[in-house]
């Protein structure tokens, strides 16, 4: 993988689900969920303004590219509040053989700093939903090599969102970069769903909005 600009390196860490941008992976076919045919069939297709660097991929989640990304990431980080190391994240190895799918989309890079903007969605078939994460997460910060990430994260709830919906707005700052993160999860009928929105000027309502055209397609396909 390439060396990671800070938007990707930041929102691995609180998802602990990365991208490999480097080449688009044509789709594979025959992995299954409840009714749902093709797990691939749940995932956004395109996203205004975006193009397609990653996936979809499928199979067993644990073995997913990205997801290893995710776990690489972590396991090389120094977090100064070892309670939330993964706190609010998929859990990779509770998920490791669930059938799985991953797709990314980003904004023209410019420059060498990398994409303005990513949304990465993972779809699986799981009985799993994260806990809540503990309160003293809310500020913490995490140390890869010789950079140190600060991260503030609040709470992101939408009309319509239940008990099988949760969501965060995390702001990573590191130096004089700053960027905010969304990251969402729903369950729905057997089958979980985790969605990440990145970039310097995402806001609550992006990540609302995009939350909501993911998950309205997962209740369509999903019968």
């Amino acid at each position: 993988m390439r060396k990671m600009h800070h938007v990707v390196l930041a929102a691995l860490l609180v998802s602990g689900l990365g991208c490999a941008a480097e080449r688009v992976i044509p789709p594979s076919r025959g992995v299954a969920s409840n009714g749902a045919g093709d797990l691939t069939e749940l995932l956004l297709t395109h996203v205004d303004g975006m193009r397609r660097v990653y996936g979809p991929e499928t199979g067993a989640f644990g073995g997913l590219r990205a997801t290893r990304a995710g776990l690489h990431a972590l396991g090389a980080a120094r977090v100064d509040k070892p309670q939330c190391r993964s706190s609010g994240q998929l859990d990779a190895r509770a998920l490791a053989e669930a059938p799985g799918a991953v797709v990314s989309f980003a904004t023209p890079s410019v420059g060498s700093s990398g994409p303005t903007r990513t949304v990465t969605q993972a779809v699986m078939v799981a009985d799993w939903f994260p806990g809540t994460p503990p309160a003293d997460c809310a500020r913490y910060t995490a140390t890869i090599g010789t950079e140190t990430i600060a991260y503030v994260t609040t709470p992101v709830t939408a009309p319509g969102w239940g008990e099988d919906a949760q969501g965060f707005f995390t702001t990573a700052e590191t130096g004089r970069l700053r960027t905010n993160i969304g990251s969402v999860v729903v369950k729905y009928r057997g089958v979980l769903m985790s969605l990440l929105v990145v970039g310097a000027n995402v806001t609550r309502a992006d990540v609302i909005r995009q939350a909501d055209l993911a998950s309205e397609n997962l209740r369509r396909v999903v019968v």
